[in-house]
């Protein structure tokens, strides 16, 4: 079976630079999404202050926001089931 995706893109590295490089892989792209769930929240908020936004609407848009990621906690998890389940259906 042939390595593709993001399995051929560390395999190589690892190949390259050596085994800690999968650390250091997972490390920036863990703080990538992290950075970047944390400005999207800082602009909606701003952009929520702007608009008039009350202490309940902020409290509403933090909700809004750990759900969000919840859910795509979850379908990160499943997600790959899923959708190779859609496409062998079609």
């Amino acid at each position: 079976m042939a390595i593709a995706g993001a399995s051929l893109t560390e395999q190589a590295i690892t190949n390259d630079l050596g085994s800690w490089s999968t650390v250091l892989m997972t490390s920036v792209v863990f703080f990538f999404a992290f950075s970047s769930v944390l400005s999207n929240y800082v602009i909606a908020e701003a952009n929520l202050f702007f608009l008039g936004g009350r202490r309940l609407a902020t409290n509403v848009l933090k909700l809004v926001t750990l759900g969000s990621i919840d859910v795509r906690c979850h379908v990160q998890a499943h997600g790959g089931l899923v959708a190779r389940r859609f496409w062998r259906w079609r």
